[in-house]
């Protein structure tokens, strides 16, 4: 695979993005190709040639040219009317209107969770929660879907948006047991490569505070604790979030809704292989 399979536009949207984040950082000034380089996007291959690592596939490249190294990779957005079963809006490879790149996906996905946000927290009988937290939160479950994905793996990245919940999964299972999962610090990705990209540009912090994070909040927006699962047939991740309050009297007391964690309403997470993979390493 060569650079040009790379798509400049997704390209030029991270560096605009990271450029504004960080205007006097020094990799603003080189040139296309260093800073792909740089960022760990591409690497010089076996032919001494500079080539896009799988993390720079997975980013910035076009449907086409990243099925044909990752077979089984597909990203795929619901957004859900009411409580039916019937969606209004979605986004997924399969259509071909787009590049079909993490970073597009991502930022498609975080733009439609904010200018949803005002309609979906006003339901009868459910307190509004704020939204700015809440997104922040929303943030955090995808891009732990994202950066621990196993593109191998079967099913791909599905997420589902409802007026009262958010479902994220990916294929392959957290590295770690959920249970160090959930504490700060304490974090194994299976795609170190992307989650430092997206650390460029301000949209992940540092490793391993994500998921503890998330749970901090909604504890303080009163939402209790998303549910975070693993199962083995296929291997998958899934978390589930409220996006509404039930009750406005403040944080939930009590244990959290994590059936399968040691400590945490019985039962003890069954470890299973989650998979080989990473997201290092030119590809030809």
């Amino acid at each position: 695979m060569l650079l040009r399979d790379l798509d400049d536009a997704t390209i030029e949207s991270f560096r605009t993005m990271m450029s504004n984040r960080t205007p006097g950082h020094p990799w603003n000034k080189v040139t296309r190709d260093e800073f792909l380089r740089l960022i760990g996007a591409a690497d010089c291959g076996s032919d001494g040639e500079l080539r896009p690592t799988i993390a720079g596939v997975l980013m910035f490249g076009r449907g086409y040219s990243i099925v044909r190294e990752l077979p089984r990779y597909l990203l795929d957005y619901l957004e859900y009317a009411g409580g039916g079963e019937e969606w209004e809006a979605r986004r997924t490879i399969d259509t071909g209107n787009w590049t079909g790149n993490l970073f597009e996906f991502f930022t498609y996905v975080d733009n439609r969770l904010a200018l949803g946000s005002p309609n979906r927290f006003e339901l009868e009988g459910m307190a509004r929660v704020d939204d700015s937290g809440l997104l922040k939160a929303e943030r955090e479950a995808m891009l732990n879907g994202i950066v621990h994905a196993d593109y191998n793996g079967s099913g791909g990245v599905r997420v589902e948006l409802r007026r009262d919940r958010l479902t994220v999964r990916n294929p392959g299972t957290f590295r770690i047991p959920v249970g160090l999962v959930e504490s700060d610090g304490h974090s194994d990705p299976r795609n170190s490569n992307v989650m430092r990209m997206f650390m460029l540009v301000g949209l992940a912090e540092r490793a391993g505070s994500g998921v503890h994070r998330m749970v901090t909040t909604y504890r303080e927006l009163g939402l209790g604790e998303p549910e975070i699962s693993e199962s083995v047939d296929p291997s998958t991740v899934t978390v589930s979030m409220r996006t509404s309050a039930p009750n406005p009297a403040g944080p939930v007391a009590g244990k959290g809704t994590y059936p399968h964690c040691p400590g945490r309403d019985g039962g003890e997470v069954r470890r299973h292989p989650g998979g080989a993979g990473g997201d290092d390493g030119a590809v030809h």
